[in-house]
């Protein structure tokens, strides 16, 4: 089973970089004028790139990136940030809509001892895919704002801001909090 997962996740995410050049190639060609339209696109341009790194969850190219960077080295700074981006608000829209504790659990902390460990690779696996989805989007908007139309391109940043720079933002709380816990309970909680 766990081959096919693999197989199924290399075909989904070719798919969705197939979707995503089709749909850049359309939007640097075509110039949509309706509103709706050009929000369509920049979810859809977000939702693509981002679909591409479900991935993470069948292969560890979250390991592309030095361990190093996931280590929370200022904690009070990422405080600051967290308060002035206003974290916890996204972090209510997101459980209030589209993420229960249902779905908290099955995918991020099943309440074990062994779930802490998880966590943190979950943590992990989520803000590569985010992170790397944002800046790969923000190279998609400037082209697209340079070569066509600048309002799509401020949708499309927009869009990206919500689907990935606030998503990989609370990846870093979950393990700042996590990292927390550690210190406080020393390793026991692994």
């Amino acid at each position: 089973m766990n081959i096919f997962k693999k197989i199924l996740h290399i075909v989904f995410s070719s798919f969705l970089v197939w979707q995503t050049l089709m749909l850049v190639e359309r939007l640097l060609t075509n110039q949509s004028t309706d509103l709706l339209d050009k929000f369509l696109d920049a979810v859809f341009v977000n939702l693509f790139v981002t679909g591409v790194f479900t991935i993470v969850y069948s292969f560890p190219v979250y390991r592309l990136i030095p361990a190093r960077y996931y280590s929370i080295h200022n904690p009070r700074l990422l405080k600051i940030v967290g308060q002035i981006i206003q974290i916890d608000l996204f972090k209510k829209l997101l459980t209030k809509t589209i993420w229960n504790k249902k779905q908290n659990k099955k995918y991020f902390f099943s309440g074990s001892r062994k779930g802490f460990g998880d966590l943190e690779i979950t943590t992990r696996k989520s803000e590569f895919g985010h992170f790397v989805g944002f800046c790969i989007v923000m190279i998609l908007t400037i082209l697209i704002g340079f070569k066509t139309d600048i309002s799509i391109a401020i949708m499309i940043f927009i869009v990206n801001i919500l689907f990935n720079f606030y998503p990989f933002m609370l990846q870093r709380f979950h393990r700042l909090r996590l990292n927390e816990l550690k210190n406080r309970f020393g390793n026991k909680i692994i």
